[in-house]
């Protein structure tokens, strides 16, 4: 019989490992909206000297960073643990912000969001890897959802309180979230499917039902990934990762990552976060306040992935990315009409266009983001959801990067047709590539990925072989 209260325990520390991970997402949504309410303040400030020109480098140099963050997240987690990962993690991000904070210069400040960019980019593996691997499937969806709810709700806090409080004292402010995270990371243990992939299977089998329940599902998960350990090597040497990496199993996942999040960049909602009063002011004149608009934006982010966090448990993931992906395509389109025709009677058009846009495209985004860690193979898992996030930072750096360009020499409503164009295309090829992932163990899905080609090969050589008779 099950005592009273044990599972409650277990789901506890599941959720607490969410929320130490959400942490560090705040603080990487915090990164994300601080250039909208920095920029404003620093041409205003008289105690550094700014130019105008360092705009679009200090937006987009955080994402460009992402990228590299990715990539280093992914050794670390590998080579020395993801908890470990995560608790180092605070070190770089608290002295980013204090290293703002006491700039004096731009050049400090560059550097200072610079790390905070390496900072945000390595909390994304990190953190999808981690709860994957300490989660049981049944909640496993919902819990990879919060660290998105956590970053949207992060890009609140910095447009809120970067505007009302000066940016230096601001960026002290932003330490916090970090700090707590590790205080409750030194609590939870070392992700259990690590330690069973390094050879401590005993210790991993012990921490593995520190987080889970001890049920028939949970043994015989548990004995299957010891099972296939014992036919794996613990640690890829350089030619065996590269052989990993260029195989099927591998790059077929990346490939669909890809598509994600292209899809995900260029339909243009994150440009919002660092652009967020210029391109309203771009779309609906003076005929809005923007700080209002870009304050329903944000609720509106937070409203959308608090959506998906509720309903992902119950709705087929696959369905609900492809319902958001066709309703965004269409409420793009919608506010490039509403720009083409723009009168003042068609206001209300353009609100509503924008406010479904927002909503739909920020839950395509979370929802996305909750593949990435599932669908690649357990001896790669942490360099393949480094290099599928290190791509998507990289994706976003270009959007930031080009987008006022594309605006101010082709107009608002030519960037808004080119992103509802590469959405559409993006949702027409998931719609025959992307698999469900809801409610299956991650070794499930990895051998439902390896059947899927396994059948695809067995197809083509049977056509071969009738083509040769």
């Amino acid at each position: 019989m099950k005592k009273p209260g044990r599972v409650s325990v277990h789901l506890f520390r599941q959720v607490l490992a969410a929320i130490a991970t959400s942490l560090h997402g705040l603080s990487a949504g915090i990164v994300f909206g601080h250039s909208a309410v920095l920029l404003p303040q620093l041409k205003e400030d008289h105690t550094i000297v700014y130019d105008a020109k360092y705009d679009s480098w200090i937006a987009s140099i955080t994402a460009l960073c992402m990228a590299l963050g990715c990539i280093i997240a992914g050794s670390i987690i590998d080579r020395f643990g993801r908890r470990v990962g995560l608790i180092f993690l605070a070190i770089p991000f608290v002295f980013s912000w204090l290293l703002m904070a006491f700039s004096k210069s731009v050049s400090l400040l560059l550097i200072g969001r610079a790390i905070t960019g390496i900072c945000s980019g390595a909390f994304r593996p990190m953190s999808i890897v981690y709860i994957s691997e300490v989660s049981d499937p049944k909640h496993r969806s919902m819990l990879l959802v919060s660290t998105s709810l956590s970053s949207n709700i992060g890009v609140l806090i910095a447009h809120s309180v970067g505007t009302y409080l000066y940016w230096k004292t601001a960026s002290i402010v932003f330490c916090v979230p970090n700090l707590l995270a590790v205080v409750i990371l030194l609590y939870l243990k070392e992700s259990p499917l690590w330690l069973i992939s390094k050879g401590k299977t005993n210790e991993g089998s012990n921490i593995f039902y520190w987080f889970r329940e001890k049920t028939e599902a949970a043994n015989n998960e548990l004995s299957i990934v010891i099972n296939k350990q014992k036919i794996k090597s613990q640690d890829l040497n350089i030619k065996d990762t590269f052989k990993v990496v260029f195989s099927k199993a591998f790059l077929g996942p990346f490939a669909i990552c890809f598509v994600i999040f292209a899809e995900a960049q260029f339909c243009g909602t994150n440009v919002l976060n660092f652009y967020a009063a210029d391109i309203i002011k771009s779309t609906f004149s003076d005929n809005v306040d923007n700080f209002s608009i870009m304050m329903l934006v944000d609720a509106l982010r937070v409203g959308g992935t608090g959506t998906v966090f509720c309903t992902v448990k119950h709705v087929p993931r696959r369905f609900l990315y492809l319902l958001c992906s066709i309703i965004t395509t269409v409420c793009i389109f919608c506010l490039a009409s509403y720009l083409y025709f723009e009168t003042s009677n068609l206001l209300w058009f353009g609100l509503m266009s924008l406010v479904l846009y927002i909503y739909f495209s920020v839950t395509l985004i979370s929802t996305g983001w909750s593949f990435t860690s599932e669908m690649y193979p357990s001896s790669v898992r942490g360099l393949g959801s480094a290099a599928t996030s290190s791509m998507s930072f990289l994706l976003l750096f270009i959007i930031v990067k080009i987008a006022p360009g594309i605006i101010d020499t082709f107009g608002i409503s030519v960037f808004y047709l080119m992103c509802a164009s590469i959405t559409a295309v993006s949702t027409v090829i998931l719609y025959f590539v992307l698999p469900e992932t809801n409610g299956k163990t991650l070794q499930e899905i990895e051998d439902s990925l390896n059947k899927q080609k396994e059948q695809e090969i067995s197809i083509d050589r049977a056509s071969s072989e009738q083509t040769k008779i």
